[in-house]
């Protein structure tokens, strides 16, 4: 089993309000997003409304990826990072608990990562594994 060493620095910003008041971040991002999340609780909660007004404000344009269940299969995953392709989406954002953050991590590796197998994905080995 190979090493697992990694740098991952993270910014991050709390607070009401904070994805009006810091939606410029989102512009570093790119131009296109896909927003991956569940079915109703990030409309019903207003942070989807939050997320898409900042992005708007930034004149970035949006995907909207809303097919995460809880315990999300691969395969929810590997069609979120097909729409993330086809729509040429520059990054992903989550909105929503666990299932719905760790889903949009997922989508994020396989979008960045064209062609890459479940074998891949759950390899310690990756980028090295065949």
């Amino acid at each position: 089993m190979g090493n697992m060493n990694q740098f991952m620095p993270v910014r991050l910003y709390t607070g009401t309000g904070c994805v009006t008041q810091y939606a410029g971040e989102f512009k570093k991002l790119g131009k296109r997003a896909l927003i991956v999340t569940g079915k109703n609780s990030a409309r019903k909660s207003g942070a989807l409304g939050d997320v898409t007004a900042a992005l708007q404000s930034q004149d970035m344009t949006w995907e909207l990826f809303d097919q995460i269940t809880q315990n999300p299969l691969l395969t929810d995953c590997m069609r979120g990072a097909q729409v993330a392709a086809d729509q040429k989406c520059d990054c992903i954002i989550g909105i929503g608990g666990g299932s719905a953050l760790d889903a949009a991590k997922c989508v994020a590796v396989l979008a960045a990562n064209p062609g890459m197998t479940q074998e891949q994905l759950y390899s310690l080995d990756w980028p090295n594994h065949p």
